[in-house]
């Protein structure tokens, strides 16, 4: 009989939280990388369409992630904690039900390793299962672990307001944990700390930037997958934009992208069919589906985004300047770091056709023959990291899934 020490090493890879193909597309590179190594692994995600378009053509085996009790709220979040209580902390039934649900399927697939990308039940519940596990995050996902920071500044009843989300958080994290025979935790920033922790971001967009001693890997992101389209020979400025299709202020952005003298390509997932054709101009060309964009990278003059994390990392890192438009407080943070770095600009709730329009001509340079700040900035920023391509931020991970399975 085999020793089990030779047997296939099984890797669990979760994604709880989030929105779009950025997390799976990040973690699929990942993947790869331990295919190619012979691992046996298991997707656990919280979106099964972006799995059937992702995972499913390239033969990964997925299930959905336990699901929590969101209820949507317009109430601004001030720090993590809020945020973990808005999708479904704040419920303790639902939580335990849903930390049961994660440790029956620990339980099942007998995981070596877990990967979690954006998966803070999974991560509880690792509380008693004791697996060896890596977090993965571009910084929004993995507060700091000596304290988890407010996200804006704040008031003295804001204050009060957030000692008391803590609390309440770390009484319903206990009492799940509890109920299925775990141990409490002492703070809220324990929920973190039984794991290798790898930021995939630059440290100058880190979402929490007053960090001491974290492992910033880079970024990993895909851009070569989807259709190639290619930018025409004209002599225009290009633009790239990548927004989602409920994006307060699309319609104005659209009619501003129209009326200058510009390329544009736009992918807008879920688009409707009425929308397409009212946005697409001769000067815009739109799609749906992710396309390739090594082929636009080069030349391209602005990203126009409401803060796809890869999108950004792979633009910047080409020392081409981005407008955000923020939709959440994670975006906006983005946002704020790239207005600090003086390679971009943030919308802020002001999003008339005429603002679109002045603050993209101000990102281009339109009618001007020389470099803006913002482009002067950018190319900075990409010489600063030219010599981190994605080989370095993979190989960084499988390292540390070497490591930690032979702990």
């Amino acid at each position: 009989m085999g020793s089990s020490l030779n047997r296939v090493k099984r890797l669990l890879i979760t994604w709880e939280l989030g929105a779009n193909y950025g997390h799976l597309s990040r973690l699929i590179l990942v993947a790869d990388a331990q295919r190619a190594l012979g691992r046996e692994m298991l997707f656990v995600v919280c979106d099964l369409d972006a799995a059937q378009k992702l995972l499913a053509p390239q033969g990964y085996a997925y299930v959905a992630a336990p699901r929590l009790k969101c209820k949507p709220s317009n109430e601004l979040m001030l720090s993590y904690v809020q945020l973990l209580l808005a999708v479904g902390y704040a419920d303790q039934l639902a939580l335990q039900v849903a930390l049961g649900n994660w440790l029956h399927l620990f339980n099942e697939y007998q995981p070596d390793l877990i990967i979690a990308d954006h998966s803070p039940t999974a991560l509880l519940a690792n509380h008693i299962t004791k697996i060896p596990a890596i977090q993965l995050g571009s910084g929004f996902e993995i507060p700091p672990l000596d304290h988890w920071p407010e996200m804006l500044p704040f008031n003295s009843q804001q204050k009060l307001q957030l000692q008391d989300s803590e609390q309440q958080l770390l009484v319903n994290m206990n009492r799940a944990l509890i109920v299925h025979g775990g141990l409490a935790m002492q703070s809220v920033t324990e929920l973190f700390k039984n794991c290798h922790q790898l930021l995939t971001t630059f440290a100058e967009l880190d979402h929490y930037p007053y960090r001491n001693h974290m492992n910033y890997i880079g970024p990993i992101y895909s851009v070569s997958s989807g259709s190639e389209i290619l930018w025409t020979d004209t002599l225009q400025k290009k633009v790239f934009a990548y927004v989602w299709s409920g994006l307060p202020g699309l319609n104005h952005l659209m009619l501003a992208l129209a009326e200058l003298d510009i390329e544009v390509i736009a992918v807008i997932p879920e688009l409707s069919n009425e929308a397409l054709l009212l946005f697409s101009q001769p000067n815009i060309r739109i799609y749906r589906e992710t396309i390739n964009l090594s082929a636009l990278l080069d030349n391209a003059d602005l990203l126009i985004t409401h803060s796809g994390f890869g999108t950004v990392s792979a633009f910047l890192k080409q020392g081409v300047p981005v407008m955000i438009i923020p939709d959440t407080l994670e975006q906006f943070l983005v946002g704020q770091n790239v207005e600090v770095l003086g390679v971009g600009l943030v919308m802020g709730s002001r999003r008339s056709q005429d603002s679109f329009k002045q603050t993209i001509s101000q990102l281009l340079h339109l009618g001007l023959n020389t470099l803006s700040s913002f482009q002067e900035a950018a190319s900075q920023f990409a010489a600063r990291y030219r010599n981190c391509d994605q080989v370095i931020p993979i190989q960084a991970v499988t390292l540390a899934i070497h490591n930690t399975l032979n702990e």
